[in-house]
């Protein structure tokens, strides 16, 4: 299942996400390098940004890939986690 990822307790989409399993998420860890773990949500079970038919979650923890490099390096290892308060 595709998820929607939200920064800064924002509504609005700020990239996608893999769910793993009912605790983790797979997403992109360059979606994640300038955010604080405050105010992430992951939104599941809508196929329009306009649904309000959907389950939202809050994240308690991120785990951004060891070597993940960023744009200097060309963005190897772009890989994070995400873990679901609920």
């Amino acid at each position: 299942m595709l998820v929607s990822i939200r920064l800064r307790g924002s509504d609005q989409y700020a990239c996608g996400g893999t769910v793993l399993n009912e605790s983790y998420v797979l997403t992109s860890a360059t979606c994640l390098a300038e955010s604080s773990i405050f105010g992430i949500t992951v939104a599941a079970g809508h196929h329009y940004l306009t649904d309000s038919n959907r389950i939202v979650r809050q994240v308690d923890g991120i785990f951004v890939h060891p070597n993940y490099t960023g744009a200097a390096s060309g963005y190897l290892h772009d890989i994070a986690i995400l873990h679901l308060a609920q």
